[in-house]
């Protein structure tokens, strides 16, 4: 296979050696006729035809116990409007309340939604329940799986002990939220699906 990468594509070819830790063990495949350089064709590339939507998908909001219902309910409407649906996911399935004392309805118990699940996530904290969470191996793990798989995260500045811990640098993926709770620029970039610069951050080419 190698050897036909490099027929195809030297530097794809290096690529695939590199990570299997194979250098220079393909075989040398002379192919049946010389390959032809064509121009590349952008009506190919399922990523630049993509819609810029976020109907259909999915955002995970991972809450804590006095979480703003304010941000809760902004973001429940702009998913309505967006056509997306939203799932919130707490440490504990039941018994979570927001800042007003009142209980949330909850989709996901944490241990059962991981962050790969969702198209776009969001961290809608209260500063206790971030220092709780912080402390969580499962929030932290949470959050850095949504990172690495180069998700949009939504975040309130109540949730930066979370982030430090997670390991978490700031990229144009990582999108505050702060009241009034105005979603225009989370819902932009969720839009625009994954955040394909943070790559090269986290993999070695």
């Amino acid at each position: 296979m190698l050897g036909h990468l490099q027929v195809v594509d030297e530097s794809l070819c290096g690529r695939v050696a590199s990570a299997l830790g194979v250098e220079g063990r393909g075989d040398k495949i002379r192919p049946a006729r010389a390959p032809i350089e064509l121009p590349s064709s952008p009506t190919l590339s399922l990523l630049a035809k993509a819609a810029r939507t976020f109907n259909g998908r999915k955002v995970g909001v991972l809450v804590s116990d006095g979480v703003e219902p304010a941000l809760i309910a902004a973001l429940r409407a702009a998913a309505s409007k967006e056509k997306c649906q939203i799932s919130v996911v707490a440490l504990k399935r039941l018994g979570t309340k927001d800042s007003s004392g009142h209980p949330i309805a909850v989709d996901h118990a944490l241990a059962a939604a991981p962050s790969i699940l969702f198209d776009a996530v969001v961290l809608a904290f209260s500063a206790a329940g971030a220092a709780g969470l912080a402390l969580e191996a499962v929030a932290i793990d949470w959050v850095r799986d949504a990172f690495a798989h180069l998700k949009v995260i939504g975040h309130v500045s109540q949730a930066a002990p979370l982030l430090e811990r997670a390991g978490i640098v700031h990229d144009s993926g990582l999108v505050p939220l702060a009241s009034p709770w105005p979603l225009a620029a989370f819902i932009r970039a969720a839009k625009e699906g994954r955040v394909w610069d943070r790559e090269p951050k986290l993999r070695t080419p």
